[in-house]
């Protein structure tokens, strides 16, 4: 396999979920059952639609959930990148015994952004990761929305066949892969034709 460069982030396993259709319990009526069952869900869906509600005693109680007296106008890629501006010095990520500022981590998201972008993954573009959560893993995220792509995070509970059919559905550009789940994914890495960057380790190409 090879790598464009070196760079110096579920649900449950789907066996887990398969397991539990096919333990579901077989009846003669189960066709009748499955079909109120769903009548039932269906209206359910439709009275949580048009509202939430809290019985009090007889009084039916609206329940409306909290909204902010002015919407955001700003994104979290903006929210940053001010920060950075504003208090450049204040710590922004913790990690072991890594520390980043704020402006070092705008700093860094930059870096990626401006790598995404010169290798044409821009605007519309899938970014897929296979990492432990890290500090890398949010510059990774947040830089693949700086340079307004969208980010495909891969699930290290899945097969290696579930991750390679995950990478040609999401039509992802480029994966980010760590270390630990390099054999995870080895099954499928050269079927790949896309650019391969390892997070905390050298390989060739």
């Amino acid at each position: 396999m090879s790598y464009v460069s070196s760079y110096v982030s579920a649900f449950g396993s789907p066996r887990e979920h398969t397991t539990l259709v096919q333990n579901l319990p077989e009846r003669r009526t189960s066709g009748l059952w499955l079909l109120n069952f769903a009548l039932v869900i269906r209206a359910l869906t439709h009275t949580i639609r048009k509202n939430l509600y809290f019985r009090n005693a007889a009084t039916m109680i609206p329940i409306q959930p909290p909204m902010p007296d002015i919407a955001p106008t700003e994104t979290v890629v903006d929210m940053i990148r001010n920060r950075a501006q504003q208090n450049p010095t204040a710590e922004a990520l913790v990690c072991g015994d890594t520390r980043l500022t704020w402006a070092e981590f705008d700093t860094r998201v930059n870096r990626v952004a401006n790598a995404l972008l010169a290798r044409g993954i821009g605007k519309g573009e899938r970014v897929a990761v296979l990492s432990p959560n890290s500090i890398a893993y949010a510059e990774i995220f947040i830089g693949a929305l700086r340079a307004g792509a969208c980010v495909a995070p891969m699930s290290s509970m899945a097969s290696s066949d579930a991750l390679a059919k995950m990478m040609t559905d999401c039509g992802a550009k480029v994966l980010f892969l760590a270390q630990q789940y390099r054999d995870l994914a080895g099954g499928f890495l050269d079927e790949l034709d896309i650019h391969k960057i390892a997070l905390d380790f050298e390989a060739d190409g």
